[in-house]
């Protein structure tokens, strides 16, 4: 995503919004917004979805995120 985020001349600081997909989830797996850079200061909107599978096996979690920015 900060990669996504750096060719549309955005940053982690723009989201508003994150959207995460985790096949197999059970309560308690938490930490992923923490771990991945994203701000910890002004929180951000977030949804954590467990869901039953993704696109492929080799497909760890899916995430989506919306960025507002400045003109």
């Amino acid at each position: 995503m900060r990669q996504r985020l750096a060719q549309a001349g955005a940053t982690p600081t723009d989201l508003v919004k994150v959207t995460c997909y985790l096949p197999g989830y059970t309560p308690g797996d938490t930490g992923a917004r923490d771990a991945h850079g994203f701000p910890t200061g002004n929180l951000l909107a977030a949804t954590l979805l467990g869901i039953q599978s993704l696109y492929s096996d080799a497909a760890l979690f899916e995430h989506e995120g919306i960025a507002v920015m400045d003109p």
